[in-house]
């Protein structure tokens, strides 16, 4: 009886090594992730004056839009909303600039996919909606890792708003593995500088 359990026992481990030798073998396209549902959050200007807090749908945080609302610095420290509007996704990353101007990064829980780039007129309206195809050329899509929901196309928390004679600047530096190009947007256009 002894031998048989053995013998049962050697062939059970026989057969976890292969399975597990074989799935080794095949080569991954994609690597697992999990995603903690949205929060509320707040992206502040460079300056401090002005800010946007992002509140994802709490019916469907994934998958339904998010509210933007805008808010002002008054001199004596009180808050103003300046504006509400629903953004177009949860998005992963928010910048707000020193005069009011917003642009969203990705849609949180999917990088890198539709609404890659989202940027808002003074209004709330949408002035440009980028998806990845958008900004980068097929060879530098086709360096971009993947994961099972996303494609990590940039930097995280690296892109930034500059100032210039031309007005602001949405400025996307690249992601290290990517070797891609630092993407520049007009935030008064929503233009792409090529």
């Amino acid at each position: 009886m002894k031998q048989q359990t053995r013998n049962a026992t050697a062939a059970l481990s026989a057969a976890v090594l292969v399975s597990l030798g074989a799935a080794l073998l095949v080569p991954a396209t994609g690597h697992a992730d999990k995603w903690a549902a949205p929060r509320p959050r707040l992206a502040a200007a460079p300056r401090g004056e002005w800010a946007l807090v992002v509140v994802p749908d709490a019916k469907d945080p994934f998958g339904g839009p998010a509210v933007g609302r805008l808010l002002r610095l008054g001199p004596s420290g009180n808050t103003v909303l300046v504006r509400r509007f629903r953004l177009r996704s949860v998005p992963a990353e928010a910048l707000v600039g020193d005069n009011g101007e917003v642009a969203t990064l990705d849609t949180y829980g999917s990088l890198g996919y539709a609404h890659a780039v989202v940027v808002y007129g003074p209004d709330g309206k949408v002035l440009a909606d980028y998806k990845l195809e958008d900004l980068l050329t097929p060879a530098e899509l086709a360096k971009v890792p993947q994961t099972a929901s996303s494609r990590p196309w940039r930097a995280d928390r690296t892109a930034r708003i500059e100032e210039g004679a031309g007005g602001p600047t949405l400025v996307i530096p690249p992601s290290n593995g990517t070797a891609g190009r630092t993407l520049r947007v007009d935030l008064k256009t929503g233009k792409l500088a090529r």
